[in-house]
């Protein structure tokens, strides 16, 4: 259970105000460039509810017999340095621009790191997608691409806030939407969820 906003989201909130990024363009720019961005997530990865989606999704990787991961928008890399500690392939994609510090942290990780989603193709056992669609000016273009990347029988974990008032980088036009409709018609079915907060 995630009790309080850790400092960093409220330097992040912060840094996001006082840039007011309108454009896609400068919504990228800010993530690029922005150090709060880093120290957001280097402290929201370190909360012990945070930590425990970490742990699911290993427990979940040997439970299905993953071979392959593909996170989209990894953030920090927790969750694909979990799973390489337990001998998993992983490929790290940032679907919202990547930092430069975290994309050096990753890549001396020994990760992969690609920023452009349209180049990633094949077939995925697990795909990612935590606390991103609602980044992104177009989720339900993402949603699509996921679907092209996770085979029937495979594994898709997403996770979406719904509207938070304390990160005003979750776009106010997402809030509320949520892509289970846009997932069932793909042919999704719905295995489990986990507490968000």
């Amino acid at each position: 259970m995630i009790s309080e906003i850790p400092t960093g989201r409220l330097s992040y909130a912060r840094a996001w105000k006082k840039a007011h990024p309108q454009t896609p363009e400068e919504v990228a720019a800010f993530y690029r460039n922005s150090d709060a961005v880093s120290a957001d997530l280097e402290e929201w990865h370190g909360t012990e509810g945070r930590q425990e989606w970490t742990s699911t999704i290993v427990k979940m990787a040997q439970a299905n017999d993953v071979k392959t991961v593909l996170d989209v928008g990894a953030g920090t890399g927790d969750d694909l340095k979990a799973l390489l500690a337990a001998g998993y392939k992983a490929l790290q994609l940032t679907a919202v621009e990547p930092n430069r510090a975290l994309q050096e942290a990753l890549e001396a990780s020994g990760l992969c790191v690609a920023d452009r989603l349209e180049l990633i193709f094949g077939d995925w056992d697990m795909v990612l997608c935590i606390d991103v669609l609602e980044h992104l000016t177009d989720p339900r273009g993402m949603v699509q691409k996921l679907c092209e990347l996770v085979p029937v029988g495979k594994w898709l974990v997403e996770s979406t806030a719904t509207a938070d008032v304390r990160n005003p980088s979750h776009l106010q036009q997402n809030w509320g939407w949520l892509p289970n409709g846009q997932l069932r018609r793909a042919g999704f079915a719905h295995r489990m969820s986990v507490s968000r907060l």
